[in-house]
């Protein structure tokens, strides 16, 4: 619940989204910047630290067992939290409180292995955004503000401004798109490509340096620039100083890029969740990240506006945050007595 969080601070804005349907929501959350929120809305900051797990646990199972205590709540939802999940089944499956864990990520960790039969439902955001399928497992799309970042695509004549913004994590795709950037440049003198973002851990930190090391003469050159985090509530207005947003994580769908497409800006992404939704430059799902920068370098400006165009719509119909928070909600009361 931290606004200035380039990664989570979209939680303040489904908490808010989520208050008019319940008479109260108490949330616990691992650091909060005390954001506004409505009346019926109680934050619980357990005031996580890193490298602290002993810490913590007993911090967590203090709140939890207080929240449960005092609060008795109807219905428990969990956000990208499996370990956390899993710690709150003894008081959910001894109280025979519904509890719905949400997870959009691949990865198969041995937490959700094991909470993934106690909990009434995994809540996803597409069918290949989880690691596991069929009963149990509902899809619901993500959640983008659309009013917030929608705008037009821009109409330029030009397009050689590349943007990567996120995690800048190895796990990400780095080298992948550093290595799309420098096949497209050979054909393109005049492209540029910036990464707005920092590295989550030290070994990630150490791992990018040795990535970075491979493209000392781009870097000093200015036509690859590494610059810091930026707050969520800036990334929209920041897109718009860009022509291409450039992505290569092959997981979840992700959902950077879909606030790229809301703010008008064409995606050019290795993710398969996307292109299987949203199509791709080159009519091939399969293509290299650097054949699809390539195909969508070459597409005439009105061609691209008209795709961006279309793909808003198909976000504003099935991965807006308001069409997020009806169906969640759906799913939340239908299991509370």
């Amino acid at each position: 619940m931290d606004e200035k969080n380039p990664l989570l601070s979209h939680q303040v804005d489904v908490v808010r989204s989520l208050s008019p349907f319940f008479s109260k929501i108490t949330v616990l959350t691992g650091q909060s910047s005390n954001p506004k929120v409505p009346n019926n809305v109680e934050i619980f900051n357990m005031a996580w630290v890193e490298n602290q797990p002993a810490r913590n646990f007993f911090r967590y199972l203090h709140y939890l067992s207080k929240i449960f205590l005092q609060k008795k709540p109807d219905v428990v939802f969990s956000h990208m939290t499996e370990v956390q999940s899993l710690l709150a089944l003894p008081f959910t499956i001894s109280k025979r409180i519904p509890h719905y864990l949400w997870y959009a990520h691949k990865h198969k960790s041995i937490p959700l292995q094991i909470a993934r039969p106690f909990v009434s439902a995994i809540i996803t955001s597409t069918e290949g955004s989880c690691p596991f399928v069929g009963t149990g497992v509902i899809p619901i799309g993500q959640a983008i503000d659309f009013d917030s970042f929608h705008k037009l695509p821009k109409k330029k004549n030009e397009r050689i401004e590349l943007v990567h913004i996120g995690r800048t994590d190895p796990s990400k795709g780095i080298d992948l798109i550093l290595e799309a950037f420098s096949i497209a440049s050979e054909n393109n003198k005049n492209l540029k490509l910036t990464f707005i973002g920092s590295p989550s851990t030290k070994e990630s930190s150490l791992q990018l340096d040795e990535i970075k090391s491979k493209y000392v003469n781009e870097i000093s050159t200015g036509k690859v620039r590494f610059t810091g985090s930026v707050e969520r509530g800036l990334v929209s207005g920041l897109l718009q100083h860009f022509d291409i947003f450039i992505h290569a994580y092959n997981g979840s769908l992700d959902k950077s890029i879909l606030e790229s497409i809301t703010s008008g800006v064409p995606v050019v992404t290795l993710n398969q969740e996307f292109r299987r939704e949203f199509g791709t430059w080159g009519n091939n799902l399969n293509a290299a990240l650097s054949d699809e920068l390539i195909s969508c370098l070459n597409k005439q400006p009105n061609l691209i506006c008209e795709r961006v165009l279309s793909q808003q719509e198909i976000i504003r119909n099935s991965h807006s945050l308001e069409i997020w928070v009806k169906r969640l909600v759906l799913i939340l009361e239908s299991r509370i007595k």
